[in-house]
């Protein structure tokens, strides 16, 4: 009977702890999914006040788990950019000019930088907002810090046009007064470089595993149009195993140097050097002479 009544009260015991257990869980579950989470994170005091609108945040916050429902295939991109999370504001004044911030928050300045650089081209209307940022019609998409901003209205007429440029630049004063790009992309060489060609890829550089968290810029000299690109590491050996996977891949074997030229299946010559905890990179030249001279004036230029 006694071991009875032990089994008993034991039994009551672990299911209140149970019970507190699950209470608990969703306790944290909704503060992680809650639509207003913004205020708890400080996030909404980057959408400024304008007078003449009104703000509203009636989007939940997304998340990695689901940022699939707010962009669904492009999704995927994002994630691979160190995404945290996206806070929205709607801006609206009566029942016209809706006006939507987005701002997609990643780990880093870079991943924030890489993101945007993605989704942008040398030939757009570019403005001075944030560190770069561009404007179409109704759309107007800008970096800061750790922030890839859009700013989108189905109306483009001028006098909206001209409310997002406004509403963009402060927004951008509240993320970072002085926002730049990434110090690395004042390593690349000036001369001969096209504008607004600068892109940081996270993974798989020209469809390749071990290239991942490359800087590249698009250069054009004469008839050549060819693409620089560095990827650093915090040690010089990490980067020999980087070389050594790309030998691997083109089925050739290890030499030891400073030029290392890969006959690559995907993208033709593709001219490295190491340069300490540095690997140096060119595509898009014939000529093994021509990648030696190329990286050789890199290298000495992008030494700080």
């Amino acid at each position: 009977m006694e071991r009875c009544a032990c089994r008993f009260i034991y039994g009551l015991i672990s299911m209140k702890i149970m019970k507190q257990i699950f209470v608990f869980i969703g306790c944290i579950l909704l503060w992680v999914w809650n639509p207003a989470r913004a205020q708890e994170t400080g996030v909404e005091g980057i959408f400024p006040e304008v007078d003449g609108y009104d703000i509203a945040f009636d989007y939940p916050v997304y998340q990695p788990g689901n940022l699939w429902d707010y962009i669904n295939g492009g999704a995927d991109a994002y994630l691979s950019y160190d995404f945290i999370d996206l806070h929205i504001a709607g801006y609206s004044r009566g029942e016209g000019h809706p006006v939507k911030v987005e701002l997609y928050r990643h780990a880093t300045p870079v991943h924030a930088f890489g993101i945007y650089s993605q989704e942008r081209y040398p030939d757009f209307h570019f403005v001075e907002v944030g560190a770069e940022g561009y404007q179409e019609g109704g759309i107007l998409n800008f970096v800061a810090a750790r922030f890839y901003v859009k700013i989108i209205s189905h109306d483009d007429d001028p006098e909206t046009e001209k409310f997002i440029l406004e509403l963009a630049g402060k927004v951008a004063d509240n993320i970072d007064p002085e926002p730049s790009l990434p110090v690395a992309l004042s390593l690349f060489p000036s001369e001969n470089r096209l504008p607004r060609t600068e892109t940081f890829v996270a993974r798989n550089f020209m469809g390749h595993e071990f290239l991942s968290g490359v800087f590249a810029v698009q250069y054009e000299e004469g008839d050549d149009r060819f693409t620089l690109f560095l990827l650093e590491k915090e040690q010089p050996g990490e980067c020999r195993e980087v070389l050594e996977a790309y030998y691997r891949f083109t089925k050739t074997e290890f030499l030891e140097g400073e030029y290392h030229m890969m006959n690559d299946p995907y993208n033709g010559l593709v001219g490295l050097r190491l340069d300490g905890n540095r690997i140096w990179g060119v595509t898009g030249l014939d000529s093994e002479e021509q990648i030696r001279e190329t990286l050789g004036s890199v290298c000495i230029a992008g030494t700080p």
